[in-house]
């Protein structure tokens, strides 16, 4: 199979991992020495091509969300923590956030790491701030004015019943 439209970004390393900007591709090794000069690694193996025709914040809210549905709830950063950052990518996403919403982001993908009984939240939290280095501009869009057109399309990432967007 051959691309039948262009890339927006790839996701190395599965839900856990991290994006990278199909702009930087042609720079990239795919091994964990080259992956690293960007912060990255093959971890699970799992690579996964974004088009250009998705929304990267619907598939970085749905997958934190699905995460945050994966927790068995035996801590706080992972019972609490990831449902807070799940809700609040919804509504970012949403363009209902408000004021200070990519403060609170920026502040807990730094607290939540290293802190549960598991690493759920380390590797969700590598997910999301890859996601948000990666696609600030979409994540500033939505704030601001809600909703894209690809968010009403099915997601690349979690699967879920069409019409249920997260963002």
């Amino acid at each position: 199979g051959a691309a039948t439209e262009s890339l927006r970004a790839v996701l190395v390393g599965g839900y856990h991992g991290a994006w990278i900007d199909a702009r930087q591709l042609a720079a990239v090794t795919l091994d964990d020495a080259g992956l690293g000069e960007i912060g990255a690694s093959l971890a699970t193996g799992v690579i996964v091509a974004l088009d250009a025709s998705a929304c990267p914040v619907q598939e970085v809210a749905r997958t934190v969300w699905w995460l945050a549905e994966q927790s068995a709830g035996q801590c706080g950063p992972c019972a609490n923590g990831l449902s807070a950052v799940a809700m609040l990518l919804r509504t970012v996403g949403q363009g209902r956030a408000g004021a200070g919403a990519f403060q609170r982001l920026e502040r807990w993908r730094h607290q939540l790491p290293g802190r549960g009984a598991c690493h759920l939240p380390d590797g969700a939290m590598r997910f999301l701030a890859s996601g948000l280095d990666t696609f600030l501009e979409e994540f500033e869009r939505h704030h601001r004015h809600g909703p894209c057109a690809a968010c009403a399309r099915p997601t690349t990432l979690v699967a879920a019943p069409h019409g249920q967007a997260v963002a």
